[in-house]
């Protein structure tokens, strides 16, 4: 979504370079978004791999159960889709990785990466929104008037004011 909107409207401005490297540092460059997304493809075409759920279920105290998904980084390895991201990553997590913490990650370089692209948008856009909010200003103020003045003249015309 958003590589359209700057694709359109922000093809030859410095925004563009900007959106870019952000791009690059956030997603590209991560080993977290690579996994993610390889893993995506793994799942397409593979189907879910050999994993293991551990459970935790502490008797007598109110802590709710923990559950674990981990997926066991050896049995996907003779995968050709890895990147040497994602290879990196699972490697980094030895035999076998969490489901949970991988997604979470994941969401929060997205988080972070629409709150940066909504805050430039709205720097770079600062006097088109003040000048928005003071047309809307304007319209309440003129809805508000219109319908007084209607009333006003229906009164007179009625009688009744």
């Amino acid at each position: 979504h958003t590589r359209a909107y700057v694709k359109q409207w922000h093809a030859n401005d410095e925004f563009y370079l900007k959106y870019q490297d952000k791009i690059t540092s956030s997603f590209v460059d991560s080993s977290v978004s690579k996994m993610t997304l390889d893993l995506r493809n793994y799942l397409i075409h593979r189907g879910l791999p050999p994993s293991t759920i551990r459970e935790r279920f502490e008797i007598g105290t109110n802590k709710p159960p923990e559950i674990k998904i981990l997926f066991r980084a050896s049995s996907m390895t003779d995968w050709k889709g890895w990147s040497s991201k994602s290879k990196e990553y699972m490697k980094e997590h030895g035999s076998h990785f969490e489901l949970k913490p991988l997604v979470a990650e994941y969401q929060n370089l997205v988080s972070s990466f629409y709150k940066w692209f909504s805050s430039e948008l709205h720097e770079m856009h600062k006097n088109e929104l003040e000048q928005l909010e003071a047309l809307k200003r304007q319209l309440s103020n003129l809805r508000r008037n219109s319908a007084n003045n209607w009333f006003k003249s229906f009164a007179s015309l009625t009688g009744t004011g």
